[in-house]
């Protein structure tokens, strides 16, 4: 499943981005009206909740793999129904955007990572 353009205008699509004093942020409210009908199926398909912890855990997973030390920059904040993240630079940011929008806008490219990350290191 494709993501539906009109849902990527700004290309952030599933997170929102935004600043405030002290750093910059993105987080993505995974259990509201807007990403719930696109990913909760997908991440209980392969047996996971998909609470913000789960997102947080797939996404040190991924940049694990493409971007090292962008993942230790992060400062990840999950809750249950958010995931939340501060990055101390803007270049930081833009970059885990440019990683992460593409895999989670495109369905079976998220699945695959989904499917090939160790189980034992995602909080669920």
């Amino acid at each position: 499943m494709q993501i539906p353009e009109h849902n990527n205008v700004g290309g952030t699509f599933p997170f929102t981005a935004y600043d405030m004093e002290g750093g910059y942020y993105v987080h993505a409210g995974i259990e509201g009206d807007v990403l719930y009908p696109y990913y909760a199926d997908v991440f209980e398909k392969h047996g996971y909740s998909g609470n913000g912890e789960c997102w947080a855990g797939h996404i040190a997973a991924i940049l694990l793999h493409l971007d090292t030390g962008l993942l230790h920059r992060i400062n990840f904040d999950p809750e249950a129904g958010l995931f939340a993240a501060k990055f101390n630079f803007e270049s930081d940011r833009s970059r885990f955007l440019q990683l992460l929008c593409p895999i989670f806008t495109h369905i079976p490219t998220l699945e695959s990572w989904i499917m090939k990350a160790d189980r034992d290191a995602i909080d669920d």
